[in-house]
């Protein structure tokens, strides 16, 4: 098993990916990748779901949810959070990131190495 500790070294946040391992003597842990300086950005705005969606009334957004799956609803609300912190659609390499227009770019290594299966609808376009 995997996870991100974050680490705070002289006033400044840093990411680790650590993965948990067991020996005869108890469970280990070991920093297997360095992520990078954590950057926490700012909210640009405060879009409501059901206005990200288009949709027009509750009842339109409680259809949307009773027919769409979970794959679909979890990438919309991904792509509705990147939207509120001015994060465009974009999709990225192993190393750096290529959207339009935001602070991406700046990062040495984002997490996200591929964000292209939370645009299926405008993928297509």
């Amino acid at each position: 098993m995997v996870f991100v500790r974050i680490k705070r070294i002289s006033g400044k946040e840093y990411a680790y990916l650590v993965a948990n391992s067991w020996t005869g003597s108890g469970p280990r842990q070991k920093v297997a990748e360095y992520l990078g300086r954590v950057i926490r950005p700012e909210k640009a705005k405060s879009e409501a779901l059901q206005a990200f969606l288009e949709l027009t009334s509750e009842q339109d957004l409680q259809q949307w949810i009773g027919k769409s799956g979970f794959k679909e609803i979890t990438a919309a609300l991904i792509r509705w959070e990147l939207d509120n912190y001015g994060i465009e659609d974009g999709t990225t390499d192993s190393y750096a990131a290529t959207p339009q227009k935001n602070c991406w770019n700046t990062m040495p290594r984002p997490i996200i190495r591929d964000t292209t299966w939370l645009m299926p609808s405008r993928q297509q376009e």
